[in-house]
């Protein structure tokens, strides 16, 4: 993305004002690519995060249409978090978590776009009644995808015990969910996952890979997550 501006970033997105971090769902919908990201147009006066827009029609040149997702619902009234999309049937849907932690809650939202620029209303599909027991209310970022006809979720997650997990749902219908299955490693790997990621690889042959209920029933695949909680080793990157 070029600028005019010679202290800007020429290729990469940049909000005019204030503040961004995780890039979300990413995605094509009737010719046009779109790239949300978390968003603090006010930051620091305010720091309760939206949802900031991008679209462009080449991917290299980016147009800012403005603020997609505020936190103007009871369900995510103190922050609207990482998520992911989903294009099917000409349509986009969103789904993001809802921070309300000063009361505790941690919600999965769900949104339609027609035309990936007006968003339509919001629905909560989660709540902490709906995630399996044995873990905290830091439940957030989910990535849906389909395998099927079955749509599918996973979401970082920390343990009452404090280690990272992935929890993993499956829907018919991309509203009602049902979990599946937590994923964690034998030691304790951060005492938090988010940002997970489902990375599908049934063309690799060879190699070592998490034998689980899912892969036996969806194939191989390749999960992606950041962590907090593994202290800084220079060199070391504890991301993948």
């Amino acid at each position: 993305m070029e600028s005019q501006d010679k202290l800007r970033c020429r290729f990469h997105i940049t909000p005019p004002k204030g503040w961004l971090n995780d890039p979300n769902g990413l995605c094509k919908l009737k010719g046009v690519y779109h790239t949300f990201f978390q968003y603090s147009p006010d930051y620091p006066h305010d720091k309760n995060k939206s949802w900031g827009h991008y679209v462009s029609c080449d991917l290299v040149n980016w147009n800012f249409v403005g603020v997609a997702l505020e936190p103007d619902s009871m369900w995510d009234k103190e922050g609207v978090f990482s998520g992911s999309a989903i294009v099917e049937y000409e349509s986009m849907t969103l789904f993001y978590t809802g921070n309300v932690m000063s009361e505790g809650e941690s919600n999965t939202i769900r949104v339609i776009s027609e035309d990936g620029i007006k968003i339509g209303e919001k629905v909560c599909v989660m709540d902490n009644d709906d995630y399996p027991e044995g873990y905290t209310v830091h439940i957030r970022d989910p990535k849906v995808w389909k395998e099927g006809d079955t749509f599918c979720m996973v979401l970082g997650a920390r343990s009452n015990d404090d280690k990272g997990n992935a929890l993993f749902f499956n829907s018919s219908d991309g509203i009602y969910w049902k979990f599946f299955q937590a994923i964690t490693t034998e030691n304790k790997f951060g005492y938090m996952w988010e940002k997970a990621k489902e990375l599908g690889c049934n063309y690799i042959a060879t190699g070592h890979y998490a034998k689980t209920e899912y892969s036996e029933k969806y194939g191989r695949w390749v999960l992606k997550k950041s962590n907090a909680g593994k202290k800084d080793q220079s060199y070391v990157l504890w991301n993948i």
